[in-house]
C-alpha cells in the first residue's frame, strides 16, 4: 500500500519513528540500525512495509530498500513474525544477516531477542533453499556493466547476492577481482566482507 514515506522526523524511540507528512504523523516501527541513521527534526525517507492483522494495522520503516527486502524475506519463513524480523535486523545489518545465512552461522542470528537456535537454523535452511531455487529458476536483471563470468560459481554467487536484495552495481564491485576458482559459498563470503 505504501512504498515509502518522506517527511520530517518528529520523534524516535528505541523501536519507532514518528514522521510528520504535511501535518499527519505516521508511526513506523523500525530496527535499531535504521533508527541510528536518522536525525530528529530533519527530512527523512523510510521504505515501508504495511502489515494488517486481526487486531492491528502496523507500518514498518526501513532506512534502505535492502533492509526492507531482508525483512520481507524473513517474514516468508514460518515462525518469523514482524517483531522477530525487526529484532534480527536490529542486531544484524542486512549484509551481516546474508553473511550469517550463507556462512551457516546461527549464533549470529540468535543474538536477536526472542530468536532461539531452532528458529535461527530454520531461517538459514529456508533462505539458503530459496536462494538456491531462485538462482536456478529465475533470470536476473544483471547490469550490462557486469562482467561475463567464466565460472559457474561466479554466476551462482552473483545470482544469490541479487536474490538477497543487493544492488547490481554493488554486487559487481564486490565480485570483481575475486578468484573464480573459489566455490560459490567462498565467493559469496568474500563479496559480503567487501560490502560491509
Amino acid at each position: 500500500m505504501f512504498e515509502y514515506i518522506s517527511g520530517n522526523l518528529v520523534e524516535k524511540t528505541t523501536n519507532l519513528a514518528i514522521i510528520d507528512v504535511n501535518g499527519v504523523g505516521f508511526k513506523l516501527f523500525a530496527s535499531h540500525n535504521s533508527l541510528a541513521s536518522l536525525e530528529v527534526n530533519t527530512p527523512v525517507t523510510l521504505w515501508t512495509h504495511f502489515k494488517v492483522s486481526e487486531n492491528a494495522m502496523d507500518l514498518y520503516g526501513f532506512a534502505s530498500i535492502d533492509e526492507r527486502t531482508a525483512f520481507d524475506m524473513l517474514l516468508s519463513i514460518n515462525g518469523v513474525g514482524a517483531k522477530a524480523a525487526i529484532n534480527i535486523l536490529s542486531v544484524l545489518t542486512h549484509s551481516e544477516l546474508a553473511f550469517a545465512i550463507i556462512a551457516n552461522e546461527p549464533k549470529q542470528i540468535t543474538k536477536a531477542a526472542g530468536v532461539g537456535p531452532k528458529l535461527a537454523n530454520r531461517i538459514i535452511l529456508e533462505l539458503k533453499d530459496k536462494i538456491a531455487k531462485e538462482s536456478k529458476d529465475m533470470t536476473f536483471d544483471i547490469p550490462s556493466s557486469t562482467p561475463a563470468f567464466t565460472s559457474s560459481a561466479m554466476t551462482d554467487a552473483t545470482s544469490a547476492l541479487l536474490v538477497l536484495g543487493f544492488d547490481g552495481d554493488i554486487v559487481r564491485e564486490a565480485i570483481a577481482g575475486l578468484d573464480d576458482s573459489l566455490t560459490t559459498e567462498e565467493i559469496i563470503k568474500q563479496a559480503l566482507k567487501k560490502m560491509r
